[in-house]
């Protein structure tokens, strides 16, 4: 009887110290559940893109593989889970356990909250919270895009077709900033100066961009809105604006160069009391120089030229012009007007579209369509081939003929050219006589022409239309 109690107490210490250590090694190895508990599903980057896998990992200290399993929740829309994987993880610090790997597809961008993680350790139900991310386009499929900030005070409305109005009186000025994200490097910026408006350059900045490394698909990405340059714009006269036209080209992230322009804004200048100018024709405010109005600071002189052609030569050469607009090929109306020219000076000029040339092609067309009709009908297909042909190459001709002779033209006498359609006396520029030039607006008593040199509004009278 004693021997069977001591083999018992034996064997209760046995069991005793198998527990104790089963009790100090568990301890020792895995985690308590309010620890566990605590523990977070991280996110593999600091940026999640779409069309592309992204990871995330829990780690959990102190568990064998073996003890962990997981199990996904109902997945928000648009989010599609791809694979995931447990391994083995040491950290530097000799600290080791199970780390579980999963990726996921994001269709939308913007902010994602993921539901909590089931995972089981030890046979323990847990529920692990996702870290927040926010997905974004994925860089190989993305533009540069321009951003507009307005410094100084605007209304803006919204139309029904979604479009943005920004309303301002005239002569108020707006102040504004150009800025670029999605980008890699600037290749260009450049702007053209809107009409009837004071457009000044005030500042440009840098275009280093502080990007983040995208470690899924090994490229440098910032969505931060990097500044290029400061801008005032004055509109001088009521109606709708564009917004003006800055084009910036830039390498995307995929390699190629995109050209972006400003968005597509209308501006609303409406009328305001009183005049922009005083009597005397000076400004009311002087804090921007009329001369940009018309053409780039770098390249604008005031400085008063003397006029070396007569308006009797502008005269006789805008009749030359009509004469060589409305004469067939061959005739000595062009050979006239260039003869003319290098007499006074100039190299020859551009050539003008001819009234009869493109009636003839348009007849020529005509009568090609016709017989492309009639061999069709007869069966004689080769035949019908050539006409069309035929009829294709003086439907070019024509129409580019016709699209040339819609175009107002004229020779501008030299004079006054300014940014506005009124005789500001503090705002000019004077240029030689002689050039011809594109009429592309015309207003009371003034119109707007264009050339390679110059362009702004002068008085009519200063512009004799070729006809």
């Amino acid at each position: 009887m004693e021997k069977t109690s001591v083999k018992q107490k034996r064997k209760f210490f046995c069991g005793l110290l198998i527990f104790l250590f089963y009790i100090f090694n568990a301890d020792a190895k895995g985690l308590s559940p309010s620890v566990i508990k605590k523990l977070t599903v991280k996110p593999d980057s600091t940026l999640f893109f779409t069309a592309q896998e992204n990871g995330y990992t829990l780690k959990i200290p102190g568990a064998d593989p073996y003890m962990v399993q997981t199990d996904l929740p109902q997945l928000p829309q648009g989010v599609v889970f791809v694979s995931s994987k447990r391994e083995e993880y040491l950290d530097p610090d000799g600290t080791g356990g199970t780390a579980v790997h999963l990726w996921f597809t994001f269709k939308d961008t913007g902010p994602v909250k993921m539901p909590p993680l089931i995972v089981m350790v030890e046979n323990r139900t847990y529920y692990l919270s996702f870290e927040d991310v926010t997905v974004y386009e994925n860089p190989a499929l993305i533009n540069p895009e321009t951003v507009v900030e307005f410094e100084s005070e605007v209304t803006k409305i919204k139309t029904s077709d979604g479009r943005t109005v920004i309303k301002v009186r005239e002569g108020e000025e707006i102040i504004f900033s150009v800025g670029l994200k999605y980008f890699v490097q600037i290749i260009s910026f450049d702007w053209q100066i809107p009409k009837n408006s004071i457009f000044t350059d005030l500042e440009r900045f840098d275009t280093e961009v502080n990007a983040q490394v995208n470690q899924a698909a090994g490229r440098e990405f910032s969505n931060e809105v990097k500044k290029l340059a400061r801008f005032s714009w004055k509109p001088l006269a009521q109606g709708d604006y564009q917004m003006p036209e800055v084009t910036v080209t830039a390498t995307s992230y995929n390699g190629s160069r995109k050209t972006v322009r400003l968005p597509g804004y209308i501006v609303r200048v409406e009328k305001r009391s009183g005049s922009l100018f005083s009597q005397k024709g000076q400004k009311n405010r002087s804090d921007s120089v009329f001369s940009s109005a018309f053409s780039k600071p770098s390249s604008v002189s005031n400085e008063v030229k003397s006029l070396k052609i007569s308006k009797e030569d502008c005269i006789k050469l805008a009749e030359l012009r009509s004469r060589e607009r409305n004469t067939f090929y061959g005739s000595s109306a062009r050979k006239n007007r260039i003869e003319f020219e290098k007499s006074l000076g100039f190299s020859e000029g551009s050539k003008e579209a001819r009234k009869p040339a493109v009636a003839l092609e348009f007849v020529f067309m005509g009568i090609f369509v016709i017989a492309f009709i009639v061999f069709i009908v007869l069966g004689r297909v080769k035949l019908s081939l050539t006409f069309l042909t035929l009829a294709v190459v003086a439907a070019i001709f024509s129409f580019r003929g016709a699209f040339k002779l819609r175009t107002s033209y004229g020779i501008f006498s030299g004079g006054v050219i300014s940014p506005v359609p009124e005789n500001v006396s503090s705002s000019f520029l004077k240029v030689d006589g002689g050039i011809r030039v594109k009429i592309t607006e015309k207003t009371g008593d003034y119109f707007y022409i264009e050339s390679e040199d110059v362009n702004g509004w002068v008085e009519k009278s200063l512009v004799i239309e070729i006809e």
